[in-house]
């Protein structure tokens, strides 16, 4: 199996007051409220970077984007490096779970 890294972004309440819309088909909800699952995740001069794959938003894009954010929207990020999908979303929604 392949390696791949994985990203898990968390972004502050306020991000969804200005982003919602446009964050739409990227966002994932699970026990820790809303977070991205993305392949690519990083600071960006005054923007954050996230690239997604279709599979890691349930198919909700046709092919792979990248999007940037105001980087002061950004509360956590994580990067996990392994198997492709070898669990960042458990880690996710178990571990981060803890530090709330």
């Amino acid at each position: 199996m392949a390696t791949s890294d994985q990203y898990g972004v968390l972004l502050f309440d306020e991000a969804y007051e200005h982003l919602d819309e446009p964050l739409k088909h990227y966002v994932q909800t699970g026990p820790i409220g809303k977070y991205f699952y993305c392949s690519d995740a990083e600071p960006d001069g005054m923007f954050f970077k996230m690239s997604f794959r279709p599979d890691q938003v349930d198919d909700r894009i046709g092919d792979p984007m990248t999007i940037w954010i105001p980087i002061q929207f950004v509360k956590f990020w994580a990067k996990k490096r392994g198997q492709k999908g070898s669990g960042l979303r458990l880690t996710l929604t178990t571990d981060l779970v803890n530090f709330s």
